[in-house]
């Protein structure tokens, strides 16, 4: 952050997200970093989350958004 790089959520525990259906525990495993990310820099964690090995459902997505992130992927090209 420091160096100007945005930094997002990547989940506390990094598990299969697809394996979690309650907003309660998908929201436990993002806020748990993004408090942490607060009590290090003094900042708010940006909106965005990639969800651990790409894995993600319809439902994961929808919960992410219900809590203010975009999901963001990446590529190997």
């Amino acid at each position: 952050a420091e160096e100007g790089h945005t930094v997002g959520n990547h989940t506390w525990h990094h598990p299969d997200m697809t394996a979690i259906s309650s907003l309660d525990a998908f929201r436990e495993e993002l806020d748990s970093v993004a408090e942490r990310y607060r009590e290090i820099t003094g900042a708010e964690i940006s909106p965005y989350y990639r969800p651990p090995q790409g894995k993600y459902s319809v439902q994961n997505l929808q919960m992410a958004n219900e809590l203010g992130y975009s999901t963001c992927f990446w590529s190997l090209a």
